[in-house]
Parts: structure tokens; C-alpha cells; sequence
């Protein structure tokens, strides 16, 4: 398996500010959950996935991936991954992830920040309410 760099910390710091002033994502919480999803991936080596219960919740996320990885959007969150040499994206999909191929289709969605789509090695994190609301969306990219 091809090795795993890591990303500095000021990269980590603009990958956030981009999520955090995206016009792409209209909701803060989704900028936010996305936020802590990246806070999880050990600066980008460890594939994580997180499902979400919450229909509406779901319903942004959805479209704001979808935003921020289309060429039609502002973000170009996949060119800027792409020209950073960092292999790594979004990827979303209806319904929450339980194993290969099978998902709990009541509702909700699960999100994959992984170098592969719906990455099954991905470590599944548990939904932290509380910790997500608690993180600061900056216009300041050093203060993230």
C-alpha cells in the first residue's frame, strides 16, 4: 500500500478555512461537521467515515458535497486536493453505512472522507452533537 503523508498543520489550517468560508455549504453546522470529520483523520492518513441520523442534517450534507466537489461550484474542493498532491476527498451516500454494500436506509446519510468512494477500511466515527456545535467558523484561517 502506497504510504500515507501527512499534511502540515498550516494545511490543515487552509483545508479548514476553505470548508469554514465555502459558499458552497450554506449551513453552519454542515461546515462544521465536515470540519470535525477532517479534526479526525490524523491530518488527512486515517480514512473515517461518520453517519448521520438526523434527515435534515443529511439533506445539506448531501447537497453541499455535492456543491463542493463539482466543478460548477466555488470550492473546487477535489482541483485543490488534487494540485496539493493530497489524494484524499469527500464522498456521501444515502442511508447509514453497516457493512459491504448494506446500508440502514432509514433515513440519514453517511459521509466518507477517505481516498476511496464509500471506503469499507474507513474508521466509522460516532456523531458528537455537542463537540461539532462547539467549533469555531474563523474568516481567520490561522485561528482554526
Amino acid at each position: 500500500m502506497e504510504e500515507r503523508r501527512k499534511i502540515t498543520k498550516g494545511q490543515m489550517k487552509a483545508l479548514r478555512y476553505l470548508i469554514a468560508n465555502s459558499k458552497d455549504i450554506e449551513s453552519d453546522m454542515v461546515k462544521k461537521t465536515l470540519i470535525w470529520i477532517i479534526n479526525h483523520t490524523k491530518r488527512l492518513t486515517r480514512p473515517v467515515s461518520l453517519g448521520i441520523t438526523s434527515v435534515q442534517l443529511a439533506e445539506d450534507v448531501i447537497i453541499a458535497i455535492a456543491k463542493v466537489n463539482s466543478y460548477k461550484g466555488n470550492t473546487h474542493l477535489p482541483q485543490i486536493m488534487s494540485l496539493a498532491q493530497i489524494p484524499v476527498g469527500f464522498s456521501v451516500r444515502r442511508g447509514r453505512y453497516i457493512a459491504i454494500d448494506k446500508f440502514k436506509k432509514s433515513g440519514g446519510c453517511t459521509i466518507w472522507l477517505s481516498r476511496e468512494i464509500h471506503d469499507h477500511s474507513a474508521k466509522r466515527l460516532k456523531f458528537d452533537k455537542k463537540k461539532i456545535k462547539n467549533i469555531v467558523l474563523s474568516s481567520n484561517p490561522w485561528i482554526l
